[in-house]
């Protein structure tokens, strides 16, 4: 059975997609506007190789990286691994099998976007790859099996790219992939929380430098956007980091920089009940549900040991 007892979440840079969604089947949007599928990286279908069934390493072997690194964190049926940052800013989409799934760990290092998809639907296990398109900084990834049919990573509804049309012209083919579960923590904080987690190697095949961020001060400097976007928002700087969420159709974004050093926030939100938990020092921010067994639970920072106590509402 796959675990989603817990809100998927995202960080993101930048405001032209300040969502995240629910783990498990959502309905999305993605009326994409042709004229910002920007071609990012010329070569092609991989021209940034994703990695396929990677070489893995224990934690005490992972000399490569740091406890700062930030990693995205996966736990499926008793297993957890790691996708470290410096290993996706490089490829982006990994391939991968644990706890006998199959799944696909997507990043955009434009958008700072991580999201995990289950890979078997319709009855068929998938592969997907880079195809060098970007829609509002925003990764497309496509479908091995098919060959044809584009995932843009932050709505993630299929389309097939109009063949008798020079420009980006797509179709939606009804196609919507399944989030699963998957966290954004330090290396440090991830090892604590799973002792006997796995990570990825750096010996990938590949000829990478990952200790070197490839976009220079892409992350730090709000004036720099590589490509448009179809919307501006100005109550946030372009690189602000946020947490948000996306549920019964309404949009939430809860800014790193306004909750402190940890924050403990109960919220409404189209009539979920939510916790929102957010440590600065691990930069991790993940969303509960507060209803259990019919109660509602109100949660409050706690100094002691650093937990949060809650109590019923009403």
């Amino acid at each position: 059975m796959k675990t989603r007892s817990f809100l998927i979440f995202i960080t993101l840079l930048g405001v032209a997609w300040p969502t995240s969604r629910l783990s498990g089947q959502v309905t999305v949007s993605c009326d994409l506007q042709e004229n910002f599928i920007i071609l990012g990286c010329f070569g092609g279908l991989d021209c940034i190789p994703a990695l396929t069934n990677p070489a893995i390493l224990k934690a005490s072997e992972a000399s490569y990286l740091l406890d700062s690194d930030l990693v995205l964190g996966v736990y499926q049926n008793g297993v957890a691994r790691a996708y470290p940052h410096p290993i996706l800013w490089w490829h982006e989409i990994v391939n991968d099998t644990l706890g006998g799934e199959m799944f696909t760990v997507s990043f955009c290092p434009l958008t700072s976007t991580g999201l995990l998809f289950d890979a078997t639907f319709n009855n068929e296990e998938h592969t997907f790859g880079v195809t060098g398109l970007l829609y509002n900084n925003n990764l497309i990834m496509y479908d091995r099996l098919s060959g044809n049919t584009f995932f843009p990573q932050m709505c993630y509804l299929g389309n097939v790219r109009n063949q008798n049309d020079d420009e980006f012209d797509f179709v939606l083919t009804g196609d919507q992939l399944e989030l699963l579960p998957i966290i954004e923590t330090t290396w440090g904080v991830w090892k604590a929380l799973y002792p006997n987690t796995t990570v990825l190697s750096d010996n990938t095949g590949f000829s990478r430098d990952y200790s070197r961020y490839p976009y220079g001060t892409y992350r730090s400097n709000n004036g720099l956007l590589l490509f448009p976007i179809t919307k501006e928002d100005l109550r946030l700087n372009r690189k602000d980091i946020i947490f948000g969420l996306t549920l019964n159709n309404i949009e939430r974004a809860y800014p790193f920089k306004l909750m402190g050093e940890r924050a403990v926030l109960n919220d409404d939100v189209g009539g979920a009940k939510i916790v929102v938990l957010y440590s600065k020092e691990a930069k991790l921010a993940v969303a509960f549900y507060r209803e259990v067994d019919g109660q509602i639970l109100n949660f409050e920072l706690q100094d002691v040991f650093g937990f949060c106590s809650h109590h019923f509402q009403g």
